[in-house]
């Protein structure tokens, strides 16, 4: 299984990302108002048959409502796959044998509904169909009453909307930010919201999860020069609580560096006109005295050389 498929499996292993995924979505499913997301479940890979239970990068929860229960099938998805609705009709089918064979569902009209959800993140919009019965050719007159129907549910991360990113609190939201991230302050700017939410013992298992997304699949792929330290398995919840707010004060005296470096910047070019390079670097480098200092000298500076001077130049 891809790391992205194993990391996303991680997150979606706790109930309060499934929960937040299912909030997420609230504003186009409606039916989701009528569960109760305290009662998710995650249904256990022994109660699964093995031709189940061998979908690697599926996670199935039941979450009850008045009725009874919904099964959901979370499936992670990094490619367009034009027989998905296919595949989800086949894991709909091994559910409703499992649930039989074991006795949960032991008369006709009992059966549970079960939603497929399909987290996508692939670069390329998502074209495959949603819906079964769309995959299905011409067929004689008549026969279209005995067709199968069956339609997914899809997140394709890449194409949501802004309004669906900028859903304050809901972790799920986070998860699209980070993943579409743009650049290195972007990416920071979200992990410190990410640290503050979850930088307590509480979310320990949450954050573990997101750490380990974070260090194995997105930092990689698109930020290298940023990284996170190595987590340990035997850690607490405590430590990992007490490393992740030093990390979280890291990175703020990082952004507040940055914004110093700007400043002085943008205050040079002001006064002298396009900046060498090899004062940009140095100004790159330079800890936050040393930005200061230079600051207080473009007060009585005649040119650039009079705010990096021979006393602490290095050419």
């Amino acid at each position: 299984m891809p790391d992205h498929d194993h990391s996303y499996k991680l997150l979606f292993s706790q109930p309060e990302m499934v929960a937040h995924l299912l909030s997420h979505l609230a504003r186009r499913e409606k039916w989701i108002a009528d569960l109760d997301l305290a009662t998710l479940q995650p249904v256990p890979a022994h109660r699964l048959s093995d031709d189940l239970r061998e979908r690697e990068n599926d996670i199935v929860w039941r979450v009850r409502w008045a009725g009874g229960w919904v099964y959901l099938m979370i499936e992670f998805q990094s490619s367009d796959d034009p027989w998905m609705a296919v595949r989800a009709m086949a894991y709909q089918a091994l559910l409703y044998q499992d649930l039989i064979r074991q006795k949960i569902v032991k008369r006709p009209g009992d059966l549970p509904a079960v939603a497929a959800i399909v987290l996508y993140n692939g670069e390329a919009t998502w074209n495959a169909a949603q819906e079964i019965s769309e995959l299905i050719g011409e067929v004689p007159e008549g026969l279209d009453l005995y067709l199968p129907r069956l339609r997914f549910i899809l997140v394709d991360i890449g194409r949501l909307k802004p309004w669906e990113l900028r859903q304050t609190g809901n972790l799920a939201a986070k998860l699209y930010r980070l993943e579409r991230s743009e650049s290195q302050e972007d990416i920071e700017r979200e992990l410190l919201e990410l640290f503050e939410e979850l930088g307590n013992p509480g979310h320990s298992e949450l954050m573990r999860a997101f750490l380990t997304w974070l260090r194995n699949v997105r930092l990689p792929s698109r930020f290298p020069g940023l990284e996170l330290p190595t987590l340990r398995r035997e850690e607490k919840s405590a430590m990992l609580a007490e490393r992740v707010q030093k990390w979280r004060q890291e990175l703020i005296a990082r952004g507040h560096l940055k914004g110093e470096a700007a400043a002085l910047t943008r205050q040079l070019e002001y006064k002298f006109g396009s900046l060498a390079a090899r004062y940009r670097k140095r100004i790159r480098a330079a800890d936050s005295g040393k930005l200061q200092e230079w600051t207080r000298r473009i007060l009585t500076a005649e040119r650039p050389e009079d705010v990096f001077n021979p006393a602490d130049s290095t050419g």
